[in-house]
């Protein structure tokens, strides 16, 4: 009796032990970060530019994020690139995935400097590494277009489907695309069709064009104009180019009047479907 009296007695001690150890080492977010981070959500972005800026000079990698997106989007501030990567790559450097991501950004889009592929690269490993996932979708996409990396299909589809299996619709396309065309995988249009699904269902307007597409040619799905029809249509709202126009106006060729009709209601009727619906 006195063994398990004392044995209970130790895993108690344990425990509190351990209660204290996540206590002392799981510290709540500083105030300035609190603060900063319900102004910017009540659009203060003033005081939230304010509440960012004193936790950033105090090193707190969370508040530099949101600091450098405010001079990004000169949100209570004047808008200034150059700024925006001082305080990420001081994030970054203190292993921030979020800061690590956004300057690849930066360097892909070229903004406050030239495009430097290789650069971005370099920083959506860092946070692809950590699992982050925008980044993972990055790195998959340069990987296929072989900018700042030499073209890897094998590295595409290992990073762009990490990226689709969490619910990003990047991904997700890139993946169809891969299917598709049999890069890395047996080709597959049934499978390629599935992923554009996914994606086009979120929004993503390349995807949309692809799956309608696919219904317009019958390839892994049926063959069906109207289908094909909506998601053009929705892509071309999404992002306008010539090739989708042109791509309607062949359907529409091809399409009575009552099938255009039924179409241009699917499109009015449709709704995005939320990240982890699919």
């Amino acid at each position: 009796m006195e063994s398990k009296a004392t044995l209970r007695l130790a895993t108690g001690a344990m425990a509190v032990c351990v209660v204290l150890w996540v206590l002392a080492f799981a510290a709540p977010a500083p105030a300035s970060y609190r603060e900063g981070y319900t102004a910017y959500k009540a659009k203060d972005y003033k005081r939230a530019y304010e509440e960012f800026r004193k936790g950033a000079d105090q090193g707190d990698k969370r508040a530099q994020d949101y600091l450098a997106y405010m001079y990004y989007r000169g949100r209570g501030v004047s808008k200034n690139y150059e700024e925006a990567m001082r305080w990420w790559r001081k994030s970054a450097g203190a292993g921030s995935a979020r800061a690590q991501h956004w300057l690849g950004n930066l360097h892909l889009w070229g903004r406050g400097m030239k495009k430097d592929y290789g650069a971005a690269v370099g920083w959506y490993r860092k946070a692809a590494e950590q699992d982050y996932t925008s980044a993972q979708a990055q790195l998959g996409w340069l990987y296929y277009e072989g900018k700042g990396v030499e073209r890897n299909f094998e590295k595409s589809l290992e990073w762009s489907r990490k990226a689709a299996n969490k619910g990003h619709a990047g991904g997700q396309n890139m993946v169809g695309v891969m299917y598709s065309r049999g890069l890395a995988v047996q080709r597959d249009f049934a499978e390629a069709a599935r992923w554009y699904r996914k994606a086009a269902e979120r929004g993503h307007a390349t995807a949309q064009h692809n799956l309608g597409m696919s219904h317009a040619r019958g390839k892994g799905v049926s063959q069906d104009w109207v289908e094909a029809y909506k998601w053009v249509s929705l892509s071309n709202k999404r992002r306008p180019s010539e090739k989708r126009a042109h791509d309607l106006r062949w359907l529409e060729s091809k399409m009575t009047f009552s099938q255009i009709d039924e179409a241009k209601e699917r499109v009015e009727n449709w709704r995005p479907r939320k990240r982890g619906g699919s």
